[in-house]
């Protein structure tokens, strides 16, 4: 097989490696907050479809929402 050619294989399967590791990383990464209006957050806490609340200082206010495999126990 001729070098040049060689070398372009090496280069394109070179690449294919590093988008699929980029491919990979970037699905690993958690998805980012949602921000909602804080009266339809508490909506959504009174209705049981929050699992969790943190309260941070006056203003930071985060919840964990439920899956349907978490069922709203009392």
């Amino acid at each position: 097989m001729n070098s040049n050619l060689k070398r372009g294989v090496f280069w394109v399967v070179l690449a294919c490696v590093l988008v699929l590791l980029w491919q990979v990383v970037k699905s690993g990464r958690p998805h980012p907050d949602k921000s909602i209006i804080f009266t339809d957050f508490i909506r959504e806490v009174e209705a049981g479809k929050v699992r969790k609340v943190t309260i941070s200082g006056s203003i930071d206010v985060k919840g964990e929402t439920r899956t349907a495999a978490q069922p709203c126990i009392p």
